[in-house]
């Protein structure tokens, strides 16, 4: 049968995953749904996979018999297996070398957040950013973080979908005990009281920009992922805006085919705060979808019907599969 977790998922299935399969299903394509964890990384045999045109579940699969195409959505929080994620990956694109959203390289490269490092080299405003490894001291932190407890925005490095994101203030040694064996890494960084004006976020397809979206905390809140319950309006960013998120991509080491890059601006300046090239969400909770995120949904069926013939074509000139 299905896993927990993919059972879940269908049961409160992200607006992305519904209308992703609507769209791609509704012109003639053949949609798996397969949940990583169920997935040997070395064999990438599946142990279950939903077909969802025709709801049967098939048991013991390998990937390349169901798939053309392959496309990472709602992959959830990752604390606690990394391990297992980035093999997977990497597998996953020794299979689909020309088909798979995002390429491996990107995926992986992008689950660290030491990429803000790197954008903060080449000279790119990120916020200041001060790392730890996951068995720092509450107390180290405090003695090396310039700005007050409540001052200051701590995360891991490797979580996602603000999975133990909290002001510093609101942790304490026990905090960091408990999740020291599932996450790689710490940063921390100065809070910027122009999120409660929106974190903004511009959507990627194919190099493309498409639209943007401002995420609005909810009151007494200054996270803005899904979970926390923002609301969310479909937005024109401003040229400088346009152009430091634009500067960010053409800056990012690895191809990217599906992208969104998280502006704030505070004190007059436009802050890059994530590039996100793993599972960058870009259909969010509006019903129904304004048609810009409709395009998005165009864009990426294209892009996806590319792909898959380069992927056929690259399996029929190697003469095997």
């Amino acid at each position: 049968g299905l896993s927990q977790d993919m059972e879940a998922s269908l049961r409160i299935a992200h607006i992305e995953v519904s209308v992703l399969l609507q769209v791609f299903l509704g012109r003639g394509w053949q949609c798996h749904l397969v949940d990583w964890h169920d997935v040997a990384p070395r064999s990438m045999r599946a142990r279950v996979v939903l077909d969802v045109g025709t709801s049967k579940v098939l048991d013991e699969v390998l990937l390349t018999e169901v798939a053309d195409v392959t496309i990472a959505r709602s992959l959830g929080s990752v604390e606690a297996s990394y391990a297992h994620l980035v093999p997977y990956l990497r597998q996953l694109g020794s299979l689909f070398p020309h088909a798979m959203i995002n390429p491996a390289s990107s995926m992986v490269y992008g689950r660290d957040k030491h990429y803000l490092r790197d954008l903060g080299n080449a000279g790119h405003p990120v916020p200041e950013s001060i790392f730890f490894p996951p068995d720092v001291a509450y107390e180290e932190v405090l003695a090396q973080v310039p700005w007050s407890p409540n001052e200051a925005v701590i995360k891991p490095t490797s979580g996602e979908c603000g999975n133990s994101v909290a002001r510093l203030g609101d942790v304490a040694e026990s905090f960091l005990r408990r999740k020291e064996s599932k996450v790689r890494g710490w940063l921390v960084q100065r809070y910027f009281p122009g999120i409660q004006a929106g974190e903004l976020s511009l959507i990627y397809v194919d190099g493309e920009y498409v639209f943007a979206v401002n995420k609005i905390p909810a009151p007494g809140e200054f996270r803005v992922n899904e979970r926390f319950g923002p609301r969310y309006e479909i937005v024109e960013p401003s040229p400088i805006e346009l152009g430091v998120a634009r500067a960010a991509l053409a800056s990012w080491p690895y191809p990217t085919h599906l992208a969104r890059v998280d502006l704030v601006s505070d004190a007059g300046t436009v802050w890059i705060f994530e590039v996100d090239s793993v599972n960058p969400g870009f259909l969010y909770g509006q019903s129904p979808l304004d048609p810009r995120q409709l395009l998005a949904v165009d864009q990426l069926e294209d892009l996806c019907s590319r792909m898959a013939r380069a992927q056929a074509e690259s399996v029929f000139t190697s003469g095997g599969s």
